[in-house]
């Protein structure tokens, strides 16, 4: 016979008994009341050699509180299976997340949520309350007049913006549902459902550049170091935003999902609405994510995957006949949406929008790829002065704790080899174990009191990790000849610039990043970029070593 899982076990349980049982991180939360009835203890015993680490009775007062919300339960009503949900997204608020993963695998309902970009287990819940819960998020907590039925084979977007359904500080929660492959399903057939929650920035405060070095952006020049000690000073990445603030054209902001584009661009944006008054801010989202004071959102209007192109380029069009003096577009996903933007900004408006790409020079790259079906020569129309303004990308990586990060002097087990020699090729030995002005890299530690333990720093617990160009003249028409590699070295030698892994490297040796996280969270060696940055500096006479 083979072991049954957790759910199983739980689900077995006598009704009475199950909604006072519940099941958090490895650890059986029981209501008092339950102690020594005989399904419980078989329970406890069967948990343990599933890895349940311990198995706790509380008061039923306490139970009810903290713990009833999780219980596996059967037979509930459409509220109870609303308060759920609203529950579930409460814990991840809480917790920080992101985002929350929650896929139907047959025999059961896992939940997850990701926070500092880390996947961990919130609860299991049985199919069929699951798969209620799934219906209902789309269904009712996300309702909208031209939404289809949830059909669990159909790929189905939607967000919740209804207050009764949302905790305190989070403004919306988009949906999506996508039909999976699922051997445990009698079917074969199961749901994956990924809700992302979009955090209420409209209290937020500062000036641009206050904003951005809150965000991580760098305020101050960076010393860019190599392990031969040559040295070279980056640009402030703030000072480049200010910059391209006082440009028209597009300034693209890139990265993948989840590395905080939108929150970036929320930011820039309210921080240029209270510096102007007296201009019209326009933005163009599908749907509006968050409120942007001062900002006249316009949702994109469609109901089919297929109209939404169209309906992109009739809103962006739009803006023309709107007296706008910034126009927001809220991500590029389409090739009309594309077009429909280089319009805009050859209008003279200024433009800011967010795409997906590798770095900041494939943005073009990406661009020329979206819009080769559309325009006969895309890289012409793209690089030219009038259109183009500012190539941005960022990743995010969780910040050490500075209370109770370690020192890797004093603990070079806690590094692999591998690691060690990536750093080596791309940092002196002072910066790596501390020497001269170097404190050395640190590493994470186990948690203190202050990180609540998590490792990492407080409020803003993420940083990111970017490239910012304004563009000009000799850089686009390079781009234009697809040179891309020789507008690399004139963007890093002439006008001081910094890649994402440079900046990450000058991050890990201020005792901001853990390497190994940070190699994890890029998905990329730190080094990656050691034989592009050898030849820039093999070209740049200007180089100079440490005394």
């Amino acid at each position: 016979m083979t072991q049954k899982n957790r759910t199983e076990l739980l689900n077995e349980l006598p009704e009475a008994v199950r909604s006072r049982v519940a099941l958090l991180e490895d650890t059986l939360y029981i209501s008092e009341e339950q102690r020594g009835i005989l399904p419980v203890v078989n329970l406890t015993s069967a948990m343990r050699e599933l890895g349940v680490a311990g198995s706790i009775f509380v008061p039923a007062s306490q139970f009810d509180a903290q713990y009833a919300m999780y219980a596996s339960r059967i037979g509930l009503g459409e509220n109870d299976i609303q308060q759920i949900a609203i529950d579930m997204i409460a814990r991840a608020f809480k917790a920080g997340a992101t985002d929350i993963h929650i896929t139907n695998l047959g025999t059961h309902v896992r939940v997850r949520f990701r926070v500092l970009g880390i996947l961990r287990d919130d609860i299991e819940l049985n199919v069929e309350t699951g798969m209620r819960m799934i219906r209902a998020i789309y269904e009712h907590m996300g309702a909208a007049q031209d939404a289809p039925a949830f059909d669990a084979i159909s790929r189905l977007d939607g967000r919740i913006v209804n207050r009764n359904y949302l905790p305190q500080g989070v403004y919306s929660v988009r949906i999506h549902v996508e039909p999976i492959e699922c051997d445990g399903a009698q079917d074969g057939k199961g749901t994956f459902m990924p809700l992302r929650l979009m955090y209420d920035t409209s209290e937020a405060s500062g000036t641009l550049e206050q904003r951005l070095a809150k965000l991580g952006y760098s305020d101050v020049p960076v010393v860019v170091v190599d392990n031969q000690g040559n040295e070279r000073s980056a640009r402030p990445q703030t000072e480049l935003f200010r910059l391209l603030a006082s440009r028209t054209g597009i300034v693209f902001i890139s990265g993948p999902t989840g590395s905080g584009k939108s929150t970036a661009l929320s930011h820039c944006m309210e921080a240029l609405i209270e510096e102007r008054p007296g201009d019209n801010f326009v933005s163009i989202e599908d749907p509006p994510e968050k409120p942007i004071k001062g900002m006249l959102q316009i949702p994109v209007n469609s109901k089919t995957g297929e109209d939404r192109g169209a309906a992109y380029t009739d809103a962006i069009a739009g803006t023309n006949r709107d007296d706008t003096d910034t126009v927001m577009v809220g991500e590029i996903r389409y090739a009309e949406a594309a077009l429909a933007t280089l319009e805009v900004a050859l209008s003279g408006n200024s433009v800011w929008t967010t795409i997906h790409a590798p770095d900041a020079l494939g943005i073009t790259q990406r661009l020329n790829v979206l819009l080769r079906n559309k325009i006969a020569e895309p890289l012409n129309v793209i690089c030219d002065p009038i259109v183009l303004s500012g190539l941005v990308f960022q990743r995010l990586v969780p910040r050490l704790c500075p209370h109770c990060r370690i020192p890797l002097h004093d603990h070079r087990s806690g590094i692999s080899k591998g690691l060690l020699a990536r750093l080596r090729r791309t940092l002196p030995e002072e910066a790596i174990f501390g020497g001269g002005k170097y404190k050395g890299i640190f590493l994470r530690g186990a948690g203190c009191e202050k990180c609540k333990p998590s490792g990492h720093a407080g409020l803003f617990r993420q940083t990111v990790v970017a490239e910012v160009i304004a563009v000009n003249p000799v850089m686009l028409a390079l781009l234009r000849q697809r040179r891309t590699e020789e507008a690399r070295r004139y963007w890093l030698t002439e006008m001081q610039g910094m890649t994402y892994l440079e900046h990450a490297r000058h991050l890990i040796m201020s005792g901001v990043l853990d390497p190994a996280l940070t190699e994890d969270m890029l998905s990329m060696p730190i080094d990656a970029d050691l034989d592009r940055l050898t030849i820039v500096q093999s070209r740049n006479p200007g180089g100079r070593k440490h005394p």
